[in-house]
């Protein structure tokens, strides 16, 4: 105990940038855990879509989802889930949901939503709407 308490003494810098690093993993773990959704990636999604008939919802806004989108993809914009208007959909809750999301810093608020919905089987794709463009998969792009 002696040795760490001159350790910490000498190098005062180093132990408080340790210090905040073990914090900020420990408080990324404790949300990881608390978190009421999962990222997948796209060979996830997929498996979901095909085995479990998992329903796809974009909420990018209605220009890029008619652009291109996921074949059989639902759009519903971030502010509507946000607003609670998920119920209008009448999705079925045994389903799981995956969500294509552009904003991701307003993930958490969305899938709470979702949950307080009874949604309990939510997901997010990593890179969203790119990693199928990137994988060349199912893509359902607007005729000009």
């Amino acid at each position: 105990m002696q040795n760490i308490m001159f350790f910490i003494r000498d190098n005062l810098i180093l132990s408080v940038i340790w210090f905040f690093l073990l914090i900020l993993i420990v408080s990324l773990t404790i949300q990881n855990i608390l978190s009421k959704f999962t990222i997948i990636n796209y060979h996830q999604a997929k498996n979901l879509i095909e085995k479990e008939n998992a329903i796809i919802i974009d909420t990018r806004v209605i220009e890029l989802f008619n652009k291109s989108h996921v074949a059989n993809s639902i759009h519903m914009s971030l502010q509507n889930i946000l607003s609670g208007h998920i119920k209008e959909l009448k999705l079925s809750k045994i389903y799981p949901i995956i969500l294509i999301i552009s904003e991701l810093h307003q993930c958490n608020e969305c899938t709470k939503q979702l949950h307080t919905h009874g949604f309990n089987r939510i997901y997010v794709i990593e890179d969203g709407i790119q990693s199928w463009d990137v994988k060349d998969l199912n893509l359902s792009v607007e005729e000009k």
